[in-house]
């Protein structure tokens, strides 16, 4: 990931811009400490038309990958949510109300 700024090759002499030269270094190294890198192999042909097309692939991996993940947490909660279903059908609306009152009653 490039950083959102670009440093100068060696900070200003002197004073408040070498403090902010090393400020905005910090920065950088503690943001890029925080990603991690992932590959993929694809064909030239497909190089080519990202070439062409100007895509920015580090955000567009992300956000695929981003959707997978979202996807999949929700289908394994859907399945958390089947193997609970027997359990939460013994409860009527009424008596679920009624113990969440006992319980806030109680603190």
């Amino acid at each position: 990931m490039r950083p959102p700024f670009a440093l100068p090759s060696k900070p200003v002499k002197g004073g408040r811009g070498t403090f902010i030269y090393y400020k905005m270094l910090l920065h950088m190294c503690i943001t890029m400490a925080k990603y991690v890198t992932v590959s993929a192999r694809i064909t030239p042909e497909l190089k080519e038309k990202i070439d062409k097309h100007n895509v920015k692939t580090s955000q567009v991996i992300r956000q695929a990958l981003e959707e997978e993940v979202k996807r999949r947490e929700l289908e394994e909660l859907k399945e958390h949510i089947k193997e609970l279903q027997p359990l939460l059908n013994k409860f009527t609306t009424e008596e679920v109300v009624r113990m969440i009152r006992e319980d806030r009653d109680q603190r």
